[in-house]
């Protein structure tokens, strides 16, 4: 009588186990849950002599489990880069993709979980195996803007990744790395000749891009490095506004800093008209306003609504302070004397 499936041996990593319910007729397609065959089990816990058995008896490299996933998107996406090899060189198809439109490749590259030189790893396994770089997901995202460090951004484009291909956002590698503050693979991209100057859908550069993940305070030498390569120093993002602008709303002193110590347009207005200045002042950032101001900004400068960056301020000190929904209170007020002395004619 067969054992009743060669599923749990395979995902536990029990090689003669798993013999054993080959040898007794047990199904090799199925037995786990959501259609995961014992070949997906094997691979996605990283049980290569279970794999390498489980090949040699015939598995269907490309079984998909009810999610789409094969094993080698299984074994990609948890980072065994030994059983993606293996799958790879047996034949896998390395470009399919799961129910979500993600290929192995991209999903060893975007799991936030998965360590980055694992990430390295699978993807040398997959590029070896004959993966396309430029393959993008369903949804149209590209391998290389899911770059973790310079080594993967490398890897990739030594492969043949194009390194100013758009998505379907019009976003460039370089964007994506500018937004999550990925200091090394900016500085990197920009030294393989990357472009500071593309601009996405929102017509935005990914210096812009870089100011609005507000994660670029953490990589300042390649923001500056980012900043120096843009010749747009106007270019706007989302609301029109400009990475100076953005950086002056957030409150990110330094990243302004380092952005006016490159000539950032001081006057450029975003939708409603705010100014960099005006948008500090209405935030209570000082020492944003007091670089700005020292930097050369206008305090007359006015909003379509007709305010300077003082009237915001007077304007928020003359509004009463919103009652809390929970403790049926005033907020707190804010001290505004600050901002308003340095805005004084």
């Amino acid at each position: 009588m067969p054992i009743a499936n060669a599923f749990e041996p395979a995902e536990t990593g029990n090689v003669e186990a798993l013999l054993a319910a080959l040898k007794s007729g047990a199904p090799i397609e199925t037995g786990g849950d959501r259609g995961d065959s014992p070949l997906i089990g094997a691979a996605g816990r990283g049980h290569l002599a279970c794999v390498e058995v489980l090949i040699a008896h015939g598995a269907k490299l490309d079984h998909a489990n009810d999610g789409g996933a094969t094993a080698l998107i299984a074994a990609a996406h948890r980072g065994h880069a030994e059983v993606v090899a293996a799958l790879a060189s047996a034949g896998a198809n390395v470009e399919h993709m799961n129910d979500a439109g993600v290929t192995a490749l991209f999903a060893c590259l975007k799991n936030p979980n998965l360590e980055a030189d694992k990430s390295l790893a699978v993807a040398r396994a997959l590029l070896a195996g004959k993966a396309n770089p430029n393959q993008s997901t369903r949804s149209g995202k590209l391998p290389l803007g899911a770059s973790k460090t310079a080594a993967i951004a490398e890897l990739l484009v030594d492969a043949g990744a194009a390194i100013d291909s758009k998505d379907s956002d019009g976003k460039t590698a370089l964007h994506h790395a500018a937004r999550d503050g990925a200091g090394e693979v900016v500085v990197w991209l920009l030294g393989r000749g990357a472009s500071a100057d593309v601009v996405d859908s929102d017509g935005a550069t990914p210096l812009v891009e870089g100011v609005k993940g507000l994660a670029f305070a953490k990589a300042l030498d390649a923001f500056v490095a980012l900043a120096k390569a843009t010749t747009l120093r106007g270019s706007k993002g989302y609301r029109g506004q400009t990475a100076l602008s953005m950086a002056a709303e957030a409150g990110e002193a330094g990243v302004v800093q380092a952005l006016l110590g490159d000539g950032a347009e001081l006057e450029i207005g975003d939708n409603a008209g705010m100014t960099p200045l005006i948008w500090a002042a209405y935030r209570n950032h000082a020492q944003v306003v007091e670089l700005l101001l020292r930097a050369g900004a206008k305090k007359n400068t006015q909003d379509n609504d007709g305010l300077t960056a003082r009237g915001h301020v007077e304007k928020a000190i003359a509004t009463p302070p919103k009652v809390s929904r929970l403790r049926k209170t005033p907020a707190e007020p804010v001290d505004r004397n600050q901002v308003l002395a340095l805005l004084e004619d």
